[in-house]
C-alpha cells in the first residue's frame, strides 16, 4: 500500500472543513447538544417504562400464583367447604 495521493486526501479534508463551517448556522452545536440530551431523555423514560411495566406483570403473576397456590399443589379431590358440610349436615338431620 502506497501513500500516493495521500497529502492531496488531507489538503481535501483540511478545505472542507474550513467550507463546512462557514456554511454551518452559529447556534448549530447548541442545537446538536439540546437533540442529544433529548434523545438521551427519552431514552431513560423509555427504559423506566419498561422496567415499570415488566414490574407491573411480575406483579400480577405473583399475585395469580399466590391465589392458586394451594390449586397448583392438589393433586387429589379437593375438601368440601365447611359451609357446605354445615348445610349438609343440617339437611340431612332435618329428615330430608
Amino acid at each position: 500500500m502506497t501513500n500516493d495521493g495521500m497529502e492531496q486526501l488531507f489538503a481535501r479534508a483540511k478545505d472542507a472543513g474550513n467550507e463546512m463551517s462557514a456554511s454551518m448556522p452559529s447556534d448549530f452545536p447548541g442545537r446538536v447538544y439540546s437533540l442529544h440530551v433529548c434523545a438521551v431523555h427519552k431514552a431513560r423514560i423509555t427504559v423506566r417504562t419498561s422496567i415499570l411495566s415488566i414490574s407491573a406483570a411480575l406483579v400480577i403473576f405473583a399475585a395469580l400464583v399466590g391465589w392458586n397456590f394451594q390449586t397448583l399443589l392438589m393433586a387429589g379431590p379437593e375438601e368440601q367447604d365447611p359451609v357446605d358440610e354445615m348445610a349438609q349436615s343440617l339437611w340431612d338431620s332435618a329428615g330430608n
